[in-house]
């Protein structure tokens, strides 16, 4: 039997045409969900907005591009409740102002050294530590804060050499420090080669070399990825692990953690570190004084434990405070941090990680300048 041809116009067979249609309403569908949530999470619940990394040019330490997003909002928790206005000022540091010279400055610098509580994301300018600081110096000296997410003693020594480099030459040069910053700079220890400096020891030479870091590198698709606001969200915000290493459970500065620096089979080891790390900024800023202020444990003072402070760190830095008390002091925040929680009952950190809040930040500050006057280290004086 002769097989008739179907007519030209006769209709594709359904079972093509059924999933194309499928398949381009879904296509659809999620392009509208994709502005829909676009448009959510850069005005309802808005998604951190934050810098873009760099390693500056002169020793790769990591900090921010002063002139790529710049500015913005950074955002913290499922519903943005903190929102807090950042700007990179032109050497890429988070701060409101640019970090001149000494010999462009009319008054003397106090720089504050640390992590991520010390860059300041958290709290507004004005609030930070250094601006705290500076008011209460009432405009005889500045502050001026390099932090980084993550930065430990090797970073902060490579800082010191910036310094240096830069001629901030600051009047005293604070290492804000919490457990692990030691042992977490030492390869010895376990400390990996990454995108910040580390540290090895030498025991046949008695020497500690510094490990420069990885250069810092992205991909077109972790920047696509980073102008979309609901990437973002999901990222920074929901802490999902999208982008490999950047979510996850925000980070908690003071934990319970067991470090090396409580194992006593290290403490000869770390009080070489230390020793090493006053004799470079002694060689470094010979004009700067040194002082390590240490982070209480603000989750065993929440519980009511006994000690508060982080011992084991407590105890190196006091060693090496004892060693040199004409040049290094040391300021511990655990006394005023819990007497301030028994009086208040008010918590010093935001809700949702242990990041100081406005408050800790100002308590800090007023600590430390309490112990730099009676030092009589004060620049410009009381």
């Amino acid at each position: 039997m002769t097989e008739i041809a179907p007519a030209p116009n006769a209709p594709a067979p359904q079972g093509f045409a059924a999933p194309a249609r499928f398949l381009g309403r879904a296509l659809g569908f999620g392009v509208l969900m994709f502005l829909v949530c676009e448009a959510v999470f850069r005005t309802v619940v808005p998604a951190r907005e934050s810098p873009y990394p760099r390693q500056e040019p002169t020793l790769q330490i990591l900090n921010y591009q002063p002139a790529d997003h710049a500015e913005g909002v950074f955002t913290n928790g499922r519903f943005a409740t903190v929102r807090v206005p950042y700007h990179i000022n032109s050497q890429g540091w988070n701060a409101g102002e640019p970090y001149l010279p000494a010999a462009s400055r009319g008054k003397p610098v106090v720089a504050v050294l640390g992590d991520s509580q010390i860059e300041g994301f958290y709290v507004t300018w004005g609030e930070n530590i250094t601006q705290r600081l500076a008011a209460r110096g009432l405009g005889r000296f500045d502050g001026y804060a390099y932090g980084g997410s993550g930065f430990k003693m090797a970073q902060f020594l490579a800082i010191v050499r910036y310094l240096a480099r830069e001629k901030i030459e600051p009047a005293v040069v604070v290492m804000a420090t919490i457990q692990g910053d030691l042992s977490g700079s030492l390869e010895n220890l376990g400390a990996r080669r990454g995108t910040q400096y580390t540290v090895r020891y030498d025991a046949a030479t008695g020497k500690f070399e510094d490990i420069a870091p990885k250069p810092y590198e992205t991909t077109p698709l972790r920047r696509f990825m980073r102008e979309s606001a609901l990437m973002r969200y999901l990222v920074f915000n929901a802490r999902m692990d999208l982008l490999g290493g950047q979510g996850g459970p925000e980070p908690g500065l003071v934990g319970g953690v067991v470090t090396a620096e409580a194992d006593p089979a290290n403490a000869e080891l770390f009080d070489r570190y230390v020793e090493h790390a006053i004799a470079e900024v002694a060689a470094q800023l010979p004009g700067s004084k040194l002082v390590f202020l240490m982070d209480a444990n603000r989750m065993a003072l929440y519980r009511g434990d006994d000690p508060v402070r982080v011992v084991a760190l407590s105890a190196i830095l006091q060693r090496a405070c004892a060693r040199h008390p004409e040049t290094v002091l040391c300021v511990d925040l655990a006394e005023p941090f819990a007497q301030d929680w028994k009086a208040t009952g008010e918590r010093l950190q935001i809700e949702q990680n242990l990041h100081w809040n406005a408050k800790g930040h100002d308590l800090a500050a007023a600590t430390l300048y309490d112990a730099l006057g009676a030092r009589g280290w004060l620049p410009g004086g009381r």
